[in-house]
């Protein structure tokens, strides 16, 4: 039953954000691990379905169909265990980097309470970014989820909480157009050879 409640609680993340991200704002990080957990893995098992069955078909069109059936399952079970790990890795880096920014902004919550309600809004996005369009348009709502929780479950003021949205953005932008400006002038220079 447990399990069912936490769906719940993730997508009633998603249509409500304001109402449950203040009724969850006391999370730990156990709590915002499990909710994770759950999208996360219902989103690999999702996309690792289509991969067993590319992998399957490839194989068995080279050999006979045991071999292809095992190749889809074994590439499916490896490819969820490094989604889960993947993710739950950037789960703990981006709450941390997050973290420090709003602590530099007057956050007072400790880190375990703002990765676990971290983890639920990440939980509710991996539930439905394999979904197609929806996948593409989330992030841009994941940006809104963190303004919510900043707000309500960090209890910071908005102008603070905006710039706690934007200076993680800015950093992002600077670092692309570092990469950029480095890789058109290595390309420039191979050029000149």
């Amino acid at each position: 039953m447990a399990f069912i409640d936490s769906y719940k609680d993730l997508i009633e993340v998603l249509m409500k954000p304001t109402e449950t991200l203040t009724k969850k704002k006391d999370l730990t990080i156990g709590e915002g691990f499990k909710y994770l957990f759950i999208g996360v893995l219902t989103s690999a098992i999702i996309l690792s379905t289509s991969l067993m069955l590319d992998i399957g078909g490839l194989v068995s069109s080279f050999g006979s169909i045991g071999i292809g059936v095992g190749a889809g399952v074994l590439s499916g079970i490896v490819f969820i265990i490094f989604y889960l790990l993947i993710i739950i890795i950037t789960w703990i880096v981006t709450s941390g980097f997050y973290w420090i920014i709003t602590r530099i902004l007057g956050c007072t919550k400790d880190f375990g309470n703002f990765a676990g309600v971290f983890g639920m809004i990440m939980g509710a996005i991996y539930l439905v970014i394999w979904i197609p369009l929806i996948g593409q348009v989330i992030g841009f709502y994941g940006i809104y989820l963190n303004y919510i929780m900043f707000t309500k479950a960090m209890d910071m003021k908005k102008d603070k909480a905006i710039m706690a949205i934007l200076i993680p953005l800015a950093i992002g932008l600077i670092l692309i157009i570092i990469m950029i400006v480095l890789m058109i002038s290595l390309f420039g220079a191979a050029m000149l050879t």
